[in-house]
């Protein structure tokens, strides 16, 4: 799986707001089943539904729907993988399919798309990772020159059944630089188990003794395997700092208090 890289077309991906995105008559183009999460066995038969509906003031769309990859990038936002970027273990792209892949909803009505594969014999544990792109025909924004599409990506997060969960990770980089007020801290972290979680990352200044300046955080956010999140921080302490060595430490953890990683960082006022 390759963090870094996106689908080239732009589109607003609608499905991370909500798992479940309600369609209403009245309404412009929406889904449900915008996030798909299930445990599932190796050898197992997965049949899910995504439906897609079309407000009754809108005009007819010819839809397209193809199963991509699915990584999240170091700003946290949710991408799809092209299928030769989604090379990496934890993709369920290969052994998933959509259908219909093409389709016209027209104003007012509802399709129900299936989403269907088998759980490969050889997976043994942690968690697969796909999207689902839904994208009408682009429409043209002669004011820009440009075309505007506007669809939606449901994210198939599937779990391997009673295995074993590998939650680890590690800060990559920590750095620290004064601003006109304060100092800003940026900590990277890599997911390198095989499942997705959430770290709780903090970032503390110190001073040259050991004494704790200011605390903050923690930030939380979802992180696939192999993929990175920048966490950032602005600490402000109290009073303003004398000219001197500044330490900061960065600790990430899970939920349960358990210390995934621990970086410093020293800088000079």
């Amino acid at each position: 799986m390759i963090c870094m890289r996106s689908i080239n077309i732009k589109f607003l991906l609608m499905a991370f707001m909500a798992a479940c995105i309600l369609i209403s008559a009245a309404s412009a183009l929406g889904i449900t089943g915008a996030i798909i999460s299930q445990e599932v066995s190796p050898g197992q038969d997965l049949d899910r539904e995504i439906i897609v509906g079309n407000g009754e003031n809108e005009s007819s769309h010819n839809m397209t729907a193809e199963v991509l990859g699915y990584a999240t990038n170091e700003g946290g936002a949710n991408i799809a993988l092209q299928p030769e970027e989604d090379t990496g273990p934890y993709t369920a792209r290969p052994f998933l399919s959509i259908d219909p892949e093409n389709f016209t909803l027209g104003p007012g009505e509802i399709k129900t798309l299936r989403l269907k594969g088998t759980v490969p014999d050889d997976v043994t544990s942690g968690g697969l990772y796909a999207s689902v792109v839904i994208l009408p025909e682009p429409v043209f924004d002669k004011e820009n020159n440009i075309n505007v599409v506007t669809g939606f990506m449901s994210l198939v997060m599937l779990t391997i059944k009673g295995s074993n969960l590998i939650k680890t990770g590690e800060i990559k980089n920590l750095s620290a630089s004064t601003q006109e007020k304060g100092v800003a801290v940026d900590v990277l972290f890599e997911n390198n188990g095989n499942v997705e979680y959430k770290p709780l990352v903090t970032a503390s200044l110190e001073d040259d003794q050991g004494k704790i300046l200011s605390t903050k955080g923690p930030i939380e956010d979802r992180i696939l395997p192999t993929c990175s999140r920048l966490f950032r921080f602005q600490i402000v302490p109290e009073a303003e700092l004398s000219p001197g060595e500044y330490n900061i430490t960065a600790v990430a953890k899970l939920s349960d208090g358990t210390v995934l990683d621990s970086k410093e960082t020293t800088f000079t006022v």
